[in-house]
């Protein structure tokens, strides 16, 4: 084992889901690109750098039908990855110790492989030997997610890079990031304000500063970080039989992003009158005019019947959600006055139309909840009430939604519970989380999320034995032991008043976080 290597088993990866790598995203997006790839709740997935399997543990505790890899060079990281899957008795995820030059043949097909964080970060035979893997076993509808470093945005962060290589001596890695932080510290306190290039540092050092040691080790101080532009990163998966689909990010890819005019201006530079090629020359211009510095980049076996557009009738399949009205609970729309409605998770996204379809949308949306509800049945409710036919119109709407970042789309309906259940049964994954000594826990949605002790107290508890009584009960007694203290203002409070509030906030915080399984599930 090299010192990189050796490194990478002692810096400890951060165990984290990633959420644009979740398959049923990878699902949604394929099948809006014309890919039919495996439904989530059957499916296989390989992770290539799975670490302590943070975000494979997750999936196979929800999708007990499906199967779970994960393969990682650090023995150690992949121990703790068995000891946690083992310690919630999950029997549909394993993990191997393994170089992904060395993935066997006889493992066969998966429907989606994930590579995140290690393309970039790897020599170039292991980064040819990750594209092969997803070659070799991706399903013939599978999907591979591979994420990397790109030029130009990276142009700019290679220039701190090299200055690291060149005031950061040779060492072990805790010493090395000492030594890089204290050369931060002195690029903050004395390059000139007056500098040109001032204020990109001042970010880049505030980015680096709110970032984990790890993080700043291997991003910038490990010989291996190759940035490439997306053209040469296409040609690398086609020359091992892969084509390009679209990118996980989505709002990413969309041209429109640039405004009306600078779409217009993208597409049309895109002069090749082959689909494939426009597409990715499209791709490639829009990372210069954004300076992008970093891809989340969906793959399929070469051949497959990509299509690049989102046609809207690919939508009536889905499942739509994430919009919030803003309404007193019951109140009827009167379709003949214009009407105006509040939408949008933070309430400040406005329609105001005389078109019934373009408020009842938004409005049966919301309306449904944080789980939304599917196109087809969105397409009746509206049809009902306007009395015509008009599922082109609430397809378009759809669309239009999807692609400016205003609702998410999905095929499987995640099970978190929208009001607290008599007995809550707190997320399996998140509760042994939680009681362990961190405050980041992964939540039904596959997000990472932060809480403070006394939300890791009552999701502990919340075991399906306990009401609301019962965990306000079981948390008034880990305040008392001395094993939570609550602070209010910055001062320790034992007021019984105060903390009874305050356990009941915290308890209506973790259903809205979707960290309580719904009792249907």
């Amino acid at each position: 084992m090299n010192s990189a290597d050796q490194a990478y088993d002692t810096l400890q990866y951060e165990n984290l889901p990633f959420w644009m790598a979740h398959p049923d995203w990878m699902r949604t997006l394929g099948l809006l690109s014309g890919i039919a790839s495996r439904p989530v709740n059957e499916c296989r997935v390989l992770e290539i750098g799975c670490a302590r399997g943070g975000h494979l543990i997750p999936l196979a505790s929800l999708l007990p039908g499906a199967e779970f890899v994960g393969i990682d060079l650090a023995p150690s990281q992949i121990d703790a990855a068995r000891e946690f899957a083992s310690q919630l008795g999950l029997t549909n995820v394993r993990f191997e110790a393994m170089d992904v030059r060395d993935v066997p043949t006889e493992w066969g097909a998966f429907d989606y492989i994930i590579c995140h964080g290690v393309y970039s970060w790897v020599p170039e035979d292991a980064r040819r030997a990750i594209l092969e893997v997803c070659a070799r076993h991706l399903d013939e509808h599978g999907i591979a997610y591979v994420s990397y470093n790109t030029y130009p945005g990276w142009h700019a962060r290679g220039m701190l890079r090299s200055m690291f290589a060149l005031e950061v001596p040779p060492d072990e890695p805790r010493a090395r990031i000492d030594s890089a932080r204290s050369f931060m510290q002195l690029l903050g306190e004395r390059v000139p304000e007056t500098l040109p290039l001032k204020t990109w540092l001042d970010s880049e050092l505030t980015l680096l500063s709110r970032l984990s040691d790890r993080y700043l080790y291997f991003e910038h101080l490990v010989d291996d970080n190759v940035p490439c532009y997306f053209t040469d990163f296409v040609k690398a998966a086609n020359d091992v039989g892969l084509d390009y689909v679209t990118d996980a990010e989505i709002l990413s890819v969309v041209p429109e992003q640039l405004g009306e005019e600078g779409g217009r201006i993208v597409r049309e530079r895109a002069r090749s009158a082959d689909q494939q090629v426009a597409h990715v020359e499209s791709q490639q211009l829009l990372d210069l005019l954004t300076l992008r510095h970093f891809r989340r980049s969906l793959l399929v076996r070469r051949g497959s019947p990509v299509s690049y557009d989102f046609d809207p009738d690919r939508f009536t399949s889905m499942i739509v959600a994430n919009l919030a009205v803003n309404d007193d609970g019951d109140v009827e729309l009167d379709l003949d006055d214009d009407i105006e409605v509040s939408i949008g998770d933070d309430g400040n996204f406005q329609v105001t139309s005389g078109d019934p379809v373009a408020v009842l949308a938004p409005w049966h949306v919301a309306r449904a909840g944080r789980h939304g509800l599917p196109v087809a049945e969105l397409i009746d409710l509206v049809a009902n009430q306007v009395g015509s036919d008009c599922a082109d119109r609430v397809l378009a709407w759809v669309r239009d939604g999807f692609i400016e970042g205003r609702l998410l789309v999905g095929t499987w309906k995640r099970p978190f519970a929208e009001e607290l259940p008599d007995r809550p049964v707190g997320f399996a994954v998140a509760r042994a989380q939680a009681a362990q000594p961190s405050s980041v826990v992964t939540n039904l949605r596959h997000e990472e999320v932060t809480l403070d002790d006394l939300e890791r107290s009552l999701l502990v508890a919340m075991d399906g034995t306990r009401d609301r009584l019962g965990l306000t009960a079981a948390a008034r007694r880990d305040i008392e032991a001395g094993l939570v203290v609550v602070e209010v203002n910055d001062e320790p409070t034992t007021d019984e008043t105060v903390l009874d509030d305050l356990i009941q906030q915290r308890i209506d915080r973790l259903v809205d976080r979707a960290l309580i399984v719904s009792p249907d599930h």
